[in-house]
Order: structure tokens, then sequence, then C-alpha cells
């Protein structure tokens, strides 16, 4: 697989995923050795760092997740405060 093919695949699964996924289970469904994406999910997290938008890569749990920045908590709240009451 292509590294921009593999990258948009990561990033594909990670958006989806509820929790952490470790890099051994990424490797085996994408059958890619785990090296390969954990160089890419290191990029990814790289990027969206340099990027500061709404989310980041972060490693928890023994695996990787996205997740929004702190920064924008109130925010969130606020938003889905005011969805609850609809």
């Amino acid at each position: 697989m292509e590294s921009t093919e593999l990258k948009a695949a990561l990033e594909a699964i990670l958006f989806l995923s509820s929790e952490p996924v470790k890099v051994e289970d990424l490797a085996s469904s994408l059958e890619e050795p785990a090296e390969s994406v954990s160089a890419q999910l290191e990029e990814i997290k790289r990027t969206l760092d340099d990027h500061v938008g709404g989310f980041l890569l972060e490693q928890a749990a023994g695996g990787w997740r996205l997740t929004t920045r702190a920064e924008h908590d109130a925010v969130l709240k606020k938003y889905f405060a005011k969805k609850g009451e609809n």
C-alpha cells in the first residue's frame, strides 16, 4: 500500500473508532508492517499538531485515538447542552 493510501486508511479507521486502536491491530487488518503503520501515525500526529485545528491524535490506553483539543471543551459543552434541549 502506498504511504498516502495507508495514511488515508488509518485516518478513516481512527475517525470511526470509539476506542484507542493498537498499532498491531491496525497493521494486521491492513496487512502492513507495524513499523509502516507507526511511522504513518506519527506523521498524522505531526500534521495535526502543526495544523492546530479542532482535533489531535494521541496515544492512550495502549493505542491511538483521535480526540478534540482541550481548548475547545467549553464550546463542545455549550453545543451539546443546547442540542440536548431540542
